[in-house]
């Protein structure tokens, strides 16, 4: 009789039977109990998804930003590599031959009370790529991709330089981040016949991190993975190559009863577009954000 009193299916009686308002069997009890435990099942299975972020309801929304946040371009927020190949895909890294000039440029745009004009005041950077390392691609799993693409022939950011990209050109404040291809010219240099036989034709490389979006992870929604871009170019027919990056801006609200957003911002490609380029360079690589 005890356990039959957790029955709630049990049906009401006119008059008490055995001191009781209502009829209880144990089919009802253990239909009761069956109940209770499919109900506090789901409410544990709820809290935990909403605790370790599984099972997200996502609202997709594109917008334009109009003044993109600062990214701070380091091994471990975004790894890049550059590196040159003949048309038979042979990769050849050689200071006698060319070297690439790096360029931080940052302009601001200042209001003059004077003129009640904005005036851009625009600062620069020249720094020297170093020969990739492992240090340069700290994951080993993102590293692999980077071997497959012979790593150690291809020239990156020095590790103790931090350089960022930032907002549109019109922008408070812009940065972005140029490579310059350039053909060797010097005492130190090969001669120009062989220079000019290797330069002729041949394949620049952007070996990079890349993210795409992944709500699993609620702590951290953006997912790495690794990528290459290739450009045909020639020191005859130079190519002027923009690399356009996005932000992408990840909300999650992580509040019980009022509303509490935990935002991630994370950039990744979004386009390249490729012009002919005069005499500059044989290739002139820019980097910037868009969005």
């Amino acid at each position: 009789m005890g356990f039959n009193k957790i029955d709630i299916f049990g049906s009401n009686v006119s008059i008490k039977f055995q001191g009781l308002d209502a009829h209880q069997t144990r089919v009802g009890a253990c239909f009761t109990v069956l109940v209770f435990t499919l109900v506090f099942l789901r409410l544990i299975i709820l809290v935990n998804n909403s605790v370790n972020g599984y099972n997200p309801t996502v609202l997709y929304q594109e917008r334009f930003v109009q003044d993109p946040k600062m990214f701070e371009i380091t091994p471990n927020s975004l790894s890049l590599a550059l590196g040159l190949l003949d048309m038979n895909f042979n990769y050849y890294i050689d200071e006698t031959i060319f070297n690439i000039q790096g360029v931080h440029i940052i302009k601001q745009n200042v209001w003059n009370n004077s003129t009640n004009q904005y005036e851009q005041i625009l600062s620069q950077k020249v720094f020297n790529l170093v020969n990739c390392t492992d240090e340069h691609i700290p994951d080993p799993q993102l590293r692999d991709f980077f071997l497959q693409s012979n790593l150690y022939m291809h020239q990156c950011i020095p590790l103790d330089l931090s350089l960022q990209i930032q907002g549109q050109f019109n922008s408070e404040v812009y940065q972005e981040l140029n490579f310059y291809f350039k053909k060797c010219s010097g005492l130190k240099c090969k001669n120009d016949s062989d220079i000019n036989k290797l330069l002729s034709s041949n394949n620049v490389e952007l070996v990079f991190t890349d993210i795409f979006f992944s709500p699993q992870n609620k702590e951290n929604p953006f997912t790495k993975f690794s990528r290459d871009l290739y450009w045909v170019t020639s020191q005859n027919l130079p190519r002027f190559v923009n690399v356009f990056m996005r932000n992408n801006y990840v909300e999650t609200d992580v509040g019980w009863i009022t509303q509490n957003l935990m935002t991630n911002i994370y950039p990744s490609y979004s386009y390249d577009d490729v012009q002919v380029l005069f005499r500059l360079a044989f290739i002139f690589l820019l980097i910037q954000n868009n969005i």
